[in-house]
């Protein structure tokens, strides 16, 4: 998190919400698990079925492996409506524009609440023949408020 001058390398964000007034979204300096930056999602409003994220885009073509998600969060006051999701990290594989797998943890247990910084991991095993691309998203849920930090994100080949 922490290469770019006035924004994060290699990082770009977006919504659901096409005018994007659910979220702020900053490359900050209030909260880093190491370093001096991290990603943050804000919302302070119900933002119904709408989620904001971060993402990134990576080159990968090597079928049959295992890829494992490493992200540090910390949250403050999220709160998740019934069926809010919270925070999460989730991974989806493409070939060319055409998702061919994906896997989030916000199938699990949300991430909600106030805690310091904690470790989620997500896995893609078996990743698809003609998988040409990874991409990372790191999202704040629907129908969820509070602020999200994001920091120490690994993505790696595991057995």
């Amino acid at each position: 998190m922490e290469n770019g001058s006035n924004f994060p390398a290699s990082w770009s964000y977006a919504s659901n919400n096409p005018s994007n007034t659910n979220y702020q979204f900053d490359w900050s300096t209030e909260a880093a698990s190491s370093g001096t930056h991290s990603l943050k999602i804000t919302s302070s409003i119900n933002n119904g079925p709408n989620f904001g994220y971060w993402y990134q885009t990576v080159s990968y073509a090597n079928p049959g492996k295992t890829v494992q998600l490493s992200v540090k969060i910390k949250i403050v006051n999220v709160i998740a409506a019934n069926p809010g999701i919270g925070a999460s990290i989730a991974l989806a594989g493409f070939s060319g524009s055409d998702q061919t797998q994906f896997v989030s943890s916000g199938n699990a247990t949300p991430i909600v609440g106030t805690s310091d910084w904690s470790i989620y991991t997500v896995k893609i095993s078996n990743i698809a023949s003609g998988t040409d691309k990874l991409v990372v998203y790191l999202p704040l849920g629907t129908q969820t408020t509070g602020t999200v930090y994001f920091d120490e994100v690994s993505l790696k080949e595991v057995n």
